[in-house]
């Protein structure tokens, strides 16, 4: 009979969720990493009722978020999102940054394995948007919106039942700036409409902290 309650107890705690899968309800997760975005946005010029070709744009981009465990398949996450648009030319003077907070819902796959986590993840959030040009003219384009995102994602711990580890990621996302304004040294004023499409993908670490 103690044989029977020891093996008993061997087997609640190899079943126990709390150390025995690398995602599951009360575990946490902080992530930060880095990736590349390709933006296709569209700028429309408000003021003189003027839309211009889609434009493509890429990006270096810094990720990081927390995820909190709600249930053993479904998590909540906050997640932010900088961005530092690449400019082909050496020599300009341009600044153009974006930075996104977004609250995300995560699915994730029932596999229950101890090192590896594989989800889907959808959300919707804020965006800010901002393109300076250091020169005379002093040409400055702010605008605030909206983010949707859908994206896939793996998480791979180092060890079994550790708290560090990678993740890999992809996400399509849909920007909209309904009205921002250009500005410029001279006091000229323009309101515009940003919008597009884009994809991202990343590469970062994390740390979990088990329930």
């Amino acid at each position: 009979m103690k044989k029977l309650f020891l093996l008993a107890g061997l087997f609640i705690f190899i079943s126990s969720p709390s150390f025995a899968q690398a995602f599951g309800k009360g575990t946490k997760f902080v992530d930060a990493g880095f990736g590349i975005g390709i933006q296709h946005y569209r700028f429309t010029d408000l003021t003189n009722n003027s839309i211009g070709n889609r434009d493509t744009s890429g990006a270096f981009e810094i990720p990081f978020g927390f995820e909190y465990g709600i249930l053993p398949w479904l998590g909540a996450s906050i997640n932010g999102n900088y961005a530092h648009y690449i400019n082909g030319d050496s020599a300009s003077n341009q600044q153009v940054n974006g930075i996104d907070f977004i609250p995300t819902i995560n699915i994730h796959a029932p596999f229950q394995l101890n090192k590896l986590d594989l989800f889907g993840s959808m959300g919707y959030g804020y965006s800010h948007f901002s393109y300076i040009v250091n020169n005379a003219n002093g040409g400055k384009a702010i605008a605030s919106g909206t983010v949707f995102n859908w994206g896939i994602n793996l998480r791979w711990l180092f060890k079994t039942d550790g708290h560090l580890g990678m993740n890999f990621w992809y996400r399509h996302s849909n920007y909209l700036y309904k009205k921002g304004i250009v500005t410029d040294n001279h006091g000229n004023k323009t309101d515009f409409k940003l919008d597009g499409p884009g994809n991202n993908f990343g590469i970062g670490f994390f740390f979990r902290i088990a329930n």
